[in-house]
């Protein structure tokens, strides 16, 4: 009988061993099972930290900077073998030929010369209300002045900067020497408050081109630092009785043809040609058609198409920064009108420009 109570003992001693180790088998899986979102939150928050940081690095380590020195763009490693006296530069393996420094440079004189004075400065513009803040213009016009040039002509262009933030100036699509190319903190610094600067470069390319300030461009382009440029052909191939520059831009969400918003006009007779140089300088497409004759589109940034198909009432796209050079022949009767046209490629009745006879203006294209 002792015995048999003894294994009793022991088989409950036994049982209850394993209930309290199953119990506390169960505890630990629940804090386990506990620990383990923590953990992975943990993790995550690690790894968002970790790419925070990699980011921010590479923001920093990616920005233009203030300035640069030009020198840094070649392989410093043949040092030993450049003069420094020397008026030229090696390239950065220091086996090719030696690249003259006045070839990155634009002549200082030439049998032609074009010379211009570009002034930043405020200015509160016709459209523009009482309290509206003043424009930043070029010669207190936005756009600046036409700059017209013929071809093979050395153009030398004084920059003076009569407002309280850094300027400078780009030739939009131009072939230009490094020096006169306007990229602040690149090829020069920007022109400070108060100082000046001189672009010189040959007009090599003939075509509409634009120019706008190149520091903080977004900025100071939509405030109005911007201007047109055509270079005309040395020995033309057409003639034209009327050629205009006009300037695409947008005010306060409202488009503007150079510095109306309403209707504008100027007079060509029946029979002539007529050339409109167009620039988009905004950073969105526009959609432009003529009415009234049929047009070509003669050049494309500054380029002569080969053979272009005449088009009516077509609209066409100008993305932002591009330049449409237009061609058409006045009609016998009628005005001719530049329209813009919305998504859908209907007409607008503003802004406008009529090109015509005096007596057809009053009459409505649209």
């Amino acid at each position: 009988m002792n015995r048999q109570r003894k294994k009793v003992k022991n088989v409950r001693n036994v049982s209850q061993s394993e209930n309290e180790m199953t119990l506390k088998g169960g505890s630990k899986k629940q804090r386990r099972v506990k620990k383990a979102p923590k953990r992975v939150l943990l993790g995550l928050l690690c790894l968002l930290v970790a790419a925070g940081v990699t980011f921010g690095l590479g923001m920093w380590t990616s920005r233009y900077p203030d300035a640069l020195n030009m020198g840094t763009a070649y392989n410093m490693g043949n040092m030993q073998q450049m003069n420094i006296s020397s008026t030229s530069c090696q390239t950065g393996n220091g086996t090719s030929a030696n690249i003259p420094t006045a070839s990155l440079q634009a002549p200082q004189t030439a049998v032609s010369i074009d010379e211009f004075t570009l002034t930043a400065q405020s200015a509160h513009l016709p459209f523009m209300s009482k309290g509206q803040a003043d424009a930043w213009t070029f010669n207190g016009t936005s756009p600046g002045p036409t700059l017209r040039v013929r071809q093979g002509d050395l153009v030398i262009v004084h920059l003076v900067n009569h407002l309280s933030v850094g300027v400078t100036i780009h030739w939009h699509g131009v072939a230009v020497p490094n020096s006169a190319d306007g990229v602040a903190g690149v090829t020069q610094d920007a022109t400070k408050p108060g100082q000046s600067y001189t672009y010189r470069f040959l007009a090599k390319d003939p075509g509409t081109y634009w120019y706008h300030s190149h520091q903080e461009s977004f900025e100071e382009t939509g405030k109005g630092l911007y201007g047109m440029l055509v270079v005309e052909l040395a020995k033309p191939l057409t003639h034209d009785a009327v050629d205009t520059a006009l300037a695409l831009h947008t005010w306060n969400s409202t488009l503007a043809f150079n510095m109306s918003m309403g209707t504008q006009s100027f007079h060509a007779r029946p029979g002539q040609w007529v050339r409109l140089r167009i620039v988009n300088t905004d950073n969105t497409a526009h959609l432009l058609t003529l009415v009234g004759a049929p047009f070509l589109v003669a050049a494309l940034d500054g380029h002569d198409l080969n053979g272009p198909t005449p088009l009516t009432a077509v609209p066409v796209s100008i993305d932002a920064g591009q330049r449409y050079d237009l061609r058409f022949q006045m009609p016998k009767l009628g005005p001719v009108a530049l329209l813009p046209a919305n998504d859908n490629g209907q007409y607008q009745t503003a802004p406008r420009l009529l090109i015509g006879q005096e007596r057809d203006f009053p009459s409505s294209l649209v």
